[in-house]
Formats: C-alpha cells, sequence, structure tokens
C-alpha cells in the first residue's frame, strides 16, 4: 500500500480443507508439512480445528493515536484449547495514579487468568499426560520459591495488567525500564508469598524500600571478571498500591 500516513494496512488468512476432511485450519497456520503437523492428531487437542480464518487490519495516524491494530478470528463453533486460552476481558484503561506522567509507553488490558490456566493445563496434560503441568510448576517453582502459582497467585488476580516502559537518566544502553503490574483483589496472601520467596533465597534476594514502599531486589553475586563498576540490571519485585508488581 501507500505511504499516507493514515493509509490502513489489512490481510486475511483464508481456511482451507484438507483430503475431505471437515476440520479447517488456517492455511500456513504451521512452517513445514501440514499435513504431518494435523495427522498427529494435535490440531484437535490445541483447539485450533475449530479456527477457520484470521484477519486484522492496522490503522495509522489515527486520532490521539499512532496506530490502531485489530485482529479477527472466525470460529467453527465454540473457542476451545489455544483460542480459549487468550481470555481477554473489558476493564479499566485510565492509568493509575502511580503510573509517572513520563512514561514511554504504557499498557493496560483485562485479562481471565484462571480460564488460561485451566486451557493450558488442558494442553500440558494432553501432551505430557494427566498432572504433568502440576508436577512441572512444582519442580521448576514451587521447590524454589514456595509459591503454588494455582493457591498463592491466582485466586488474587483482578484481571487488570499494567506494562510501562520509561527511559531513566542518564540515558545509556540500558536506560529503558520495564514494569509489569497485576492489579490484586487482596494484598495479605500474595505478601506472605513473597516472604516464602525471601526466605528460600537470602543469598540474592535483598530487601528495599522507597517511599516507604517494601519491596525485593534481585541482588546476584559478581563474576570475576565483572567490573566492580560496571552497570548491571537490578531487577525487583513487592507488592504496593493494590498491585504485583515487577521491574527490571
Amino acid at each position: 500500500h501507500g505511504s499516507r500516513p493514515n493509509d490502513q494496512q489489512r490481510f486475511a488468512v483464508g481456511p482451507c480443507q484438507k483430503r475431505g476432511a471437515q476440520n479447517r485450519i488456517p492455511r500456513r497456520l504451521v512452517f513445514g508439512d501440514e499435513s504431518a503437523f494435523d495427522d498427529r492428531g494435535q490440531l484437535p487437542v490445541l483447539g485450533l480445528d475449530g479456527v477457520k480464518a484470521l484477519g486484522g487490519s492496522v490503522t495509522f495516524d489515527a486520532g490521539q493515536f499512532d496506530s490502531i491494530f485489530y485482529a479477527h478470528a472466525l470460529l467453527d463453533g465454540m473457542r476451545d484449547g489455544v483460542v480459549e486460552m487468550i481470555a481477554l476481558r473489558p476493564g479499566e484503561t485510565e492509568p493509575e495514579p502511580w503510573v509517572p506522567a513520563d512514561v514511554a509507553g504504557y499498557t493496560t488490558l483485562g485479562w481471565h487468568f484462571p480460564t488460561t490456566f485451566k486451557e493450558l493445563t488442558n494442553l500440558y496434560d494432553g501432551f505430557r499426560g494427566e498432572g504433568a503441568l502440576a508436577r512441572l510448576l512444582e519442580q521448576r517453582i514451587e521447590r524454589r520459591t514456595g509459591i503454588h502459582v494455582e493457591h498463592d497467585l491466582l485466586p488474587y488476580a483482578t484481571g487488570r495488567v499494567i506494562h510501562l516502559t520509561r527511559i531513566e537518566r542518564p540515558v545509556t544502553p540500558r536506560a529503558q525500564a520495564t514494569l509489569v503490574a497485576f492489579q490484586l483483589s487482596d494484598e495479605g496472601p500474595v505478601r506472605d508469598a513473597l516472604e516464602r520467596v525471601h526466605e528460600r533465597n537470602r543469598d540474592f534476594l535483598v530487601r528495599k524500600s522507597f517511599g516507604g514502599q517494601k519491596y525485593l531486589q534481585v541482588e546476584p553475586p559478581r563474576l570475576t571478571d565483572e567490573p566492580e563498576d560496571g552497570a548491571r540490571p537490578r531487577p525487583c519485585f513487592g507488592v504496593m498500591f493494590g498491585y504485583l508488581m515487577l521491574s527490571n
């Protein structure tokens, strides 16, 4: 298309039908041999056998926005699998009072995490066997942090997510700071969960505070050949202003 600022870019991916089968999948859904992918019975497990077509558009210079992106999926019946995991829902978009006015980027959305977790469990267990995801989370997360994702975090997430980017001063190659915040219905249980994380990882988790707000900062040991004054990322996380916040 042309390069005028308000030109609209569009795309569409039509359905294809394979060897007379009724299940339709988007053309070029996967790279390589589609027949091999479908013959293993993975499309129904992933919930992609009901996706008939995909489409979308991008509008530039759209009023107060630099661009607006629309995406649509034509489904053959109810959502399932991967499609059901995309559990977006309407919610507040007004920035919270704690959001700085000089942020470089601001994104907020509503997401129903229990639905996503349920479908992720069904998908993972569908490939690896019943209880596979629970065992994986226990090995990789619960044993190391003391946090049980399904019991300690999911029940207290309201679904609102905020993503911020900000350029710190002085400007350096690592000056871009990123923060992701998850709104909580109850701060107490999540604070207790973070306390367990600290207890199990005292060697590199340091308590910090700023403006009366407490948080944990990751302070990994320096490498033997790392300069003493070398800049290094210091990830941090904590519960404040009704949100679980994670930042680099």
